[in-house]
């Protein structure tokens, strides 16, 4: 019995805005991903940003697809997914 790997997330495109900030759109929210003073990304949404959304990732693209992931899952959790 094989184990199906799961595909990566695809990324959103990035806009760079200074020294290693990025922004990206995702539902109609820009959310800015940057590494932290320990260098582990976080990535936060433009009208709440002293809240990380998501756990962060040793690098930008992981630390993304958690935030799309956690984006999702509240998402879900409040009935507002796309079907």
């Amino acid at each position: 019995m094989s184990v199906a790997v799961k595909p990566r997330r695809a990324l959103p495109g990035f806009a760079r805005w200074g020294t290693r900030l990025w922004a990206f759109s995702y539902r109609n929210v820009t959310y800015f991903a940057s590494p932290d003073a320990s260098g582990r990304w976080q990535v936060v949404a433009e009208h709440g940003q002293s809240v990380p959304v998501g756990p962060g990732g040793p690098s930008k693209a992981a630390a993304v697809r958690a935030a799309l992931d956690a984006i999702d899952g509240e998402d879900q959790k409040h009935g507002n997914g796309t079907a």
